[in-house]
């Protein structure tokens, strides 16, 4: 008679017990006694003992002897162990029979014993997350590992179910072997499910492959601790729920990289109105919040206008105000301002940026633009003679110039003097003046300028012919490459 004496129903992945008894009804004396115990798949027999039994376990077999059993008498009991295999389905009925032969008669007296299975898998989960200095608009990767402490397998299908807070989305999922679909966003954050291959087994004391998931951090939202907590779950049954959650907690920060790039476009000139074009970037990761764009016109650019879509402007101290700014756009404004004289020879305007949120890199806040102004004058001549002029003696010319302005002239300036018929050129000269003649034609120059609102006198003397009685008549110009009004 063979006899299950363990637990019923046994869990799968742990161990159980049997006892085999042998009587002999005689009315002989049975000799060379043999006992074979066959264990069907599932069932795998670990020892086997009885007094007087020599027993070898050599599974799935367990074979016991002994020399005789006398007529009428109970052999004593064998115990046998035996593993229930943690992979037997939830359910199963493993039947285990055993055979008895004996010298003396022949035939073969079998018995068999029912095993009623059952699972159990006391599933548990890690969370944990990559990288420090976390921002809002960064994608950060939670790694998920599943552990499965038995005693029975873990059947498919094993799921994880990730309540995301609010703030944070799914992207993607790059674990191997596993799958993921995100439901819609709602006012507790976002629920993600992911399963590991329909077909997959989580045995018993192992580790699943890594569930590597990535999320967003929604870049809008503000500085704080968010606390992620997932679940995870198998149709075998569990003997400690508790443990199957696991809760990571992710400090976020806010940083935008705000910059500011101004330019201007063509040739400015005194006078007429500049734009300036201010572009203002946000290179993230987060959202910049409270922008202030703050443009001081320097002298020489008189304030006209500033505006940009989006943007709420004053001037003449330009400022320049935006709720906020999110990662990857930009803006610009433009700043109109009048070129005054004073701008003459350049003038530099600078424009900064600023935000509330925090900036990891401050260096690309300001941007100055320097604006060459070319001078603009009003250059006058003023031509006259000293004294008499006689036929055979030599006569002087005082050329008196004058910068008007309203700009220096940077030079040269050139005073040319084509002499008529009757003058002969003898010497021409002035501070600052470089003279040459050719022929009729002198010419001054004066490679330094002349400042605004200042005077410089050339001489120019002449030796006086016939051809110039009764009268003559002399004319000089001057020249230079500052646009003149």
């Amino acid at each position: 008679m063979k006899t299950h004496i363990g637990t019923d129903p046994v869990v799968a992945g742990t161990s159980t017990e049997f006892t085999l008894a042998v009587h002999n009804n005689g009315p002989s004396d049975a000799d060379n006694v043999r006992v074979v115990d066959s264990a069907p798949a599932g069932l795998t027999p670990t020892a086997a003992s009885g007094t007087g039994w020599t027993c070898a376990v050599s599974a799935p077999t367990v074979t016991c002897t002994r020399p005789n059993l006398v007529a009428g008498a109970d052999a004593p009991v064998i115990t046998m162990d035996a593993d229930v295999l943690a992979s037997v389905p939830d359910g199963s009925t493993l039947v285990n029979s055993a055979s008895a032969t004996t010298a003396t008669t022949p035939g073969t007296v079998t018995a068999t014993a029912d095993v009623h299975v059952v699972t159990s898998a006391d599933l548990s989960l890690t969370k944990s997350h990559l990288g420090t200095n976390i921002q809002a608009g960064d994608v950060v990767t939670y790694n998920l590992v599943t552990h499965n402490a038995g005693p029975s397998d873990a059947l498919a299908p094993i799921t994880i179910r990730d309540q995301l807070p609010v703030g944070l989305t799914f992207q993607a999922v790059t674990g191997s072997g596993w799958s993921c679909t995100a439901a819609a966003v709602d006012v507790n954050g976002q629920l993600v499910t992911c399963t590991l291959d329909a077909a997959t087994t989580l045995a018993a004391n192992t580790d699943s492959r890594v569930l590597a998931m990535a999320v967003l951090v929604d870049p809008t939202v503000p500085a704080a601790t968010y606390d992620n907590t997932a679940t995870v779950r198998s149709d075998t049954t569990d003997p400690d729920p508790a443990n199957n959650h696991a809760s990571d907690q992710v400090d976020v920060g806010v940083s935008a990289d705000v910059g500011i790039v101004k330019t201007h476009p063509g040739t400015a000139h005194i006078g007429d109105d500049l734009s300036f074009s201010l572009l203002v970037s946000n290179v993230g990761p987060s959202t910049a919040t409270d922008l202030v764009v703050a443009d001081a016109l320097p002298p020489g650019l008189q304030y006209v206008s500033a505006v940009g879509a989006g943007w709420t402007c004053t001037g003449p101290a330009v400022q320049c105000t935006r709720p906020s700014l999110a990662p990857g756009e930009h803006t610009t404004i433009t700043v109109t301002a009048t070129v005054l004289a004073a701008a003459y020879p350049r003038v530099a305007n600078t424009a900064t940026v600023s935000a509330s949120s925090a900036d990891p890199n401050p260096a690309n806040n300001t941007s100055t633009d320097t604006v060459p102004v070319p001078a603009l004058v009003d250059l006058a001549i003023v031509k006259t003679h000293v004294g008499t002029f006689a036929v055979g003696s030599s006569g002087s010319y005082h050329l008196q110039i004058t910068n008007n302005g309203p700009t220096a002239d940077p030079g040269p300036i050139s005073v040319t003097d084509t002499l008529p018929a009757g003058l002969t050129y003898v010497s021409a000269s002035g501070p600052g003046w470089t003279c040459t003649a050719n022929g009729q034609d002198s010419t001054c120059s004066r490679p330094t300028g002349l400042a605004a609102n200042a005077t410089s006198l050339v001489t120019v003397t002449v030796q006086i012919g016939a051809p110039a009685y009764p009268t003559v008549t002399n004319t000089a110009a001057i020249t230079s490459p500052a646009q003149d009004t």
